[in-house]
């Protein structure tokens, strides 16, 4: 069976955020529920902007360690509705759900990125494109 790339991979790790953004707030479950899913939404902004995959912008955390991290993340919602408190059925089965969901994810997905992407292509990590507007600034100051 053929790994889902990290191109897909990122792909539905933004998709997630708007979910873990908008499901709390749709279904009116209760603030600290809520809460707590818009700090894993933005932590996972965060996580993948700084991830070196096709989607990353800043491209610093290997994917392996953000593969890592989804996992976390999958374990810590299968074991929420424990840590929580949480009496409501509905909210149990959604953070059981999304915790498998995470965990089929980080092992159904290809641990190497960059497969000759379209990303790699078009775009230099963001520190290089910093480096070389720095390196052309230092020459334009010199030649005058």
């Amino acid at each position: 069976m053929e790994k889902i790339p990290s191109e897909v991979h990122g792909i539905v790790d933004y998709l997630g955020i708007g979910m873990l953004l908008a499901l709390p707030r749709l279904l009116r479950w209760p603030r600290n529920i809520s809460n707590i899913m818009t700090g894993v939404a933005l932590g996972t902004a965060v996580a993948g902007m700084l991830t070196r995959y096709e989607l990353g912008v800043f491209k610093v955390i290997p994917f392996k360690a953000h593969l890592a991290m989804d996992a976390a993340k999958g374990a810590a919602f299968l074991a929420a509705p424990l840590l929580l408190d949480e009496d409501d059925p509905n909210v149990t089965t959604a953070l059981f759900g999304l915790g498998v969901f995470e965990l089929a994810m980080v092992g159904l997905t290809n641990p190497e990125p960059y497969q000759d992407d379209w990303a790699n292509r078009l775009t230099a990590p963001m520190g290089e494109r910093v480096r070389s507007g720095i390196g052309q600034a230092q020459e334009l100051v010199r030649s005058r």
